[in-house]
């Protein structure tokens, strides 16, 4: 019998070899992916990574922040392609202001394949603003949106921040984030800004274009747009409903979700389901200096769905766990990106026990986006820091997602 199952097993090696059919775990590295599934650059004293998007002809663009001073820090938007086997293609960069600070936050693809980048950018002399890029499935920059393909906003308050980003199916693009009262005992409040498909503001929306308000959801880190035209938005276990003219609503009404972002690049590790209910990787404690993940599932009025499966997890029982990105596949399985490693879950919330060692892999970087391509393969991006130089070597990664 043994002989007769090393026979079986080596002749489907065999076939494997000579169709070009992988047998490999899911969970584990794609070898015809760079060198043994793993692809790294130096790009300059620093590269934060966000997330990554898959292009229609199966290139793999990558969105970073990419910095080459060392004081003061001046970042900038950056968009790097590279082919389906991991070859780097061109990185192109996007400054608003001559030696200013501009901080990629979030990030979308729309439908014809542009790639919109939202953050904050701040010159020598100048307040933060908030700023967006769009570029074109080639990598360039879109001079057709905006000026040159940049645009920046000034809302009021002080220490504007960008936390999420949504493009509607109507090409709008819908920002949201936070600006500081700059009073005492005032509370900060949501930024809500919506731009025009060539980048203007929307006067239709809020005040041109512009909604600030005192909210329980200080600065929304994901945001989904309703069958009524409205828009709900989460941060943590909070959620709130804003008319399609922007007007804060008293409660939130569940309607269908007709677009959302299926990851979050973003300051928080949130996703909605199609169904309006939203998860959340959140971190928690595992013991004397030790931290877990955890998976909570909310409904669109944030409430606790008690038949979700909410238990501890940890990349490759590694002691520190702390998520920080999560993507939705499209037969439900979640998976989540963190600090040290890679994990992937039923759609019940349970850990998917046929990926990797029982449902996650240690890796040396940390993962800071994820993409689930259309064959099912999970692309990672993420950055390590060299400690005796201070170099951060950008890495994309691919996993075998079947």
């Amino acid at each position: 019998m043994k002989k007769a199952t090393f026979h079986m097993i080596t002749g489907l090696l065999a076939v494997g070899l000579v169709f070009g059919v992988n047998f490999a775990q899911a969970g584990t590295l794609d070898p015809t992916f760079g060198t043994g599934g793993t692809v790294t650059a130096n790009l300059g004293l620093t590269a934060t990574t966000l997330t990554a998007f898959e292009q229609s002809n199966g290139n793999i663009a990558v969105v970073a922040g990419l910095n080459n001073t060392a004081f003061p820090g001046i970042e900038t938007f950056a968009l790097l392609r590279y082919t389906s086997s991991g070859t780097l293609l061109s990185t192109t960069t996007a400054s608003f202001f001559t030696n200013g600070d501009s901080i990629p936050v979030a990030a979308a693809m729309q439908s014809n394949g542009d790639i919109v980048v939202a953050g904050t950018t701040t010159g020598t002399t100048a307040a933060t603003e908030f700023a967006l890029a769009r570029f074109l499935p080639t990598g360039k920059l879109d001079t057709t949106f905006g000026q040159g393909g940049l645009v920046t906003t000034v809302p009021k308050g002080v220490f504007p921040s960008v936390s999420a980003l949504l493009v509607q199916p109507n090409g709008q693009i819908l920002v949201a984030g936070s600006a500081g009262s700059g009073l005492r005992k005032v509370p900060s409040p949501t930024v809500l800004v919506r731009y025009n498909a060539n980048g203007s503001l929307d006067s239709t929306f809020g005040t041109g274009g512009i909604v600030e308000e005192a909210t329980p959801v200080l600065s929304p880190t994901a945001l989904a747009q309703l069958s009524d035209g409205s828009y709900l938005a989460v941060g943590g276990a909070s959620s709130e409903q804003f008319s399609s003219t922007g007007v804060l609503q008293s409660t939130v009404t569940p309607e269908t979700l007709v677009a959302f972002n299926p990851s979050s690049p973003s300051s928080e590790a949130i996703v909605f389901q199609p169904n309006g209910d939203f998860v959340e990787a959140a971190i928690v404690g595992n013991g004397f200096q030790k931290t877990a993940g955890e998976l909570f599932r909310f409904s669109e009025t944030a409430v606790l769905d008690s038949t979700f499966s909410s238990t501890k997890f940890t990349f490759g029982a590694q002691s520190q766990n702390e998520p920080a990105t999560i993507a939705l596949q499209s037969n439900g399985q979640i998976v989540v990106g963190g600090l040290s490693g890679l994990a992937r879950f039923e759609s019940s919330g349970v850990l998917d026990t046929a990926f990797a060692t029982d449902g996650s892999v240690a890796t040396p970087f940390r993962i800071s986006g994820v993409l689930i391509q259309t064959d099912g393969n999970i692309v990672v991006v993420g950055n390590q820091v060299n400690v005796a130089t201070g170099i951060t070597t950008l890495t994309v990664a691919r996993y075998l997602g079947n």
